[in-house]
């Protein structure tokens, strides 16, 4: 329980006391005056919902007046969605006679929408009849800080990987920009040196490892996409492998300097949780995993990743550290928000309060086994994805057999970048008709016009005057026959209205760079439908 519920919650206590030793029916007057003393809200409700006592606390955050409200319901005042939830949760505890902790959104009277604590209490006088103590806390400041703390988290872990990540992307960046100079020169050379008209084996070596490492470059930086903000509401099933080893691969650097790396990934049942806010999870289990080992013999220090299944079918991910440690009288605040061991300006102390929170929201628990100078154990329990939450498996595609039947067809390319045309247009051109425009206004005149036929329009999200989402727009109004056909491209929407966009139309999207064999089928089975 935080602070702000223990409050709450001392303050009901002492109000259900006071309304047993009669304080109300002996002197109302001093009664009322002992909780206008109060600066947290208070109400008393009786079985019909209505309010028989308020204090001015509870008038002042609502904005009416005492008078207006005695004797009257939530319907009259507030929105029905946030009414309803007042009277379940009231009748919740009229019924059971148990006692009601929970935060909800309440609407005062010029509009803003407050978050609150609310504690909720029965008490029955001597007369038998049923009254509803209730004590709010207004929480709503504290849950802006925590916001803008978690996102000052969020970038202080991605401060401390900064280096690392550039290390990551350096290396690859490096042979292959070695490669490509490599294959440069030598194509000079065959064009127009000694050794013209010559082909070299090597030069499909060279632009081999290029490949792989502008794949390991585009790999790493779609990693980073646990840092962006995208739908952290939005759930599906999730293969914790695959999250935890994005994880790695952001952290690797410093792991690699500290401790050597044990990946023991046993079989684990998907679960259904958001993609992003789990590798939040993980990576600051990782960062404080690194930062718990004091760095002398790296072979000596050890980082253990373990998942597997729990006896009755959960989802099971450990994190362990040959680290220093975490005290005794420490353990039962690790996860309380704030507290933190680190010195200043290491960590906001959310780490781990941020981790769990996320745990929980997905309906698992975190808990953690510590030994001063051996090292600790974070064990993460999440339950399994339901069977109808699990996405069927999809079929092997018949490389071969699509190759011989694929047909020709013709392709819209919309990009601000010519170079990212030139090498699409080379990429589709042996197998379709291609054609690349640098302007979205050009390519709508020229789909409105109704001289040609596109299969499929490719279509970058951001470019400047015309964008990728006023186009969608225009075709819905004039040329609908085309929205189905059109695919976004982008390097990743960052801004809350394209965001918002993207999740309100069912049009696929690719993320640049983009996947060539996932760019090549996309074309093959649009091409084939119109067929």
């Amino acid at each position: 329980m935080n602070a702000d519920a223990a409050v709450v919650e001392e303050i009901a206590d002492a109000l259900v006391a006071l309304l047993d030793d009669g304080a109300m029916a002996h002197d109302g007057a001093i009664f009322r005056t002992v909780i206008d003393a109060i600066a947290d809200p208070i109400f008393v409700k009786d079985e019909d919902h209505r309010w028989i006592l308020l204090n001015q606390a509870f008038c002042t955050l609502i904005g009416h007046d005492r008078e207006q409200m005695l004797g009257k319901s939530d319907y009259e005042f507030f929105p029905k969605e946030q009414a309803d939830v007042f009277w379940q949760r009231d009748a919740q505890v009229f019924v059971s006679g148990e006692p009601d902790e929970n935060e909800e959104e309440i609407t005062d009277i010029k509009g803003r929408v407050h978050v609150i604590s609310t504690k909720k209490r029965m008490f029955v006088d001597a007369a038998g009849n049923k009254m509803l103590v209730g004590v709010i806390r207004d929480i709503t400041e504290r849950r802006k800080l925590e916001a803008r703390l978690k996102v000052a988290e969020r970038l202080m872990s991605l401060g401390t990987l900064a280096a690392g990540i550039a290390h990551e992307i350096n290396n690859p960046l490096a042979y292959l920009m070695a490669n490509l100079e490599f294959v440069e020169h030598e194509l000079e050379r065959a064009a127009t040196g000694d050794r013209a008209g010559a082909f070299d084996p090597e030069w499909l070596s060279a632009m081999r490892a290029a490949r792989d490492g502008a794949e390991r470059v585009r790999t790493i930086v779609g990693g980073l996409k646990t840092f962006s903000w995208t739908n952290e509401e939005e759930l599906e099933a999730v293969d914790l492998g695959e999250v935890l080893r994005t994880a790695v691969r952001l952290v690797s650097n410093e792991i690699r300097h500290c401790a050597k790396l044990v990946e023991q990934f046993d079989a684990a049942p998907l679960v259904w949780a958001n993609p992003n806010r789990l590798g939040q999870v993980f990576l600051n289990l990782l960062i404080n995993a690194t930062q718990s080992i004091v760095v002398n013999d790296t072979s000596q220090n050890e980082i253990r990743l373990v998942t597997g299944t729990t006896t009755d079918g959960r989802a099971l991910i450990e994190v362990h550290d040959s680290g220093a440690g975490i005290a005794e009288e420490n353990m039962s605040r690790i996860f309380d928000p704030f507290f933190t061991t680190k010195p200043v300006g290491v960590g906001t102390g959310l780490g781990l309060s941020i981790c769990h929170n996320i745990v929980e929201a997905f309906g698992g628990h975190i808990e953690v086994d510590s030994v001063v100078g051996c090292g600790s154990v974070f064990r993460v329990v999440l339950p399994a994805a339901l069977a109808h939450q699990t996405p069927a498996p999809m079929e092997a595609i018949d490389a071969g057999a699509a190759a011989s039947v694929e047909a020709r067809g013709r392709v819209m390319i919309i990009d601000d970048e010519p170079e990212l045309l030139s090498g699409l247009s080379r990429l589709l051109s042996r197998s379709h008709d291609v054609v690349t425009l640098t302007s979205a206004s050009a390519a709508l005149a020229r789909l409105l016009a109704n001289t040609e036929h596109f299969d499929v329009v490719f279509c970058d999200l951001m470019m400047p005057e015309m964008t990728g989402m006023d186009l969608h727009i225009a075709l819905a109004e004039q040329a609908p026959e085309y929205l189905d056909r059109l695919v976004f491209i982008t390097g990743g929407a960052f801004a809350p209205h394209v965001r918002a966009f993207l999740e309100d139309i069912p049009n696929t999207q690719l993320l640049k760079p983009i996947n060539t064999r996932l760019l090549r089928e996309l074309v093959r089975e649009r091409v084939a439908a119109r067929e």
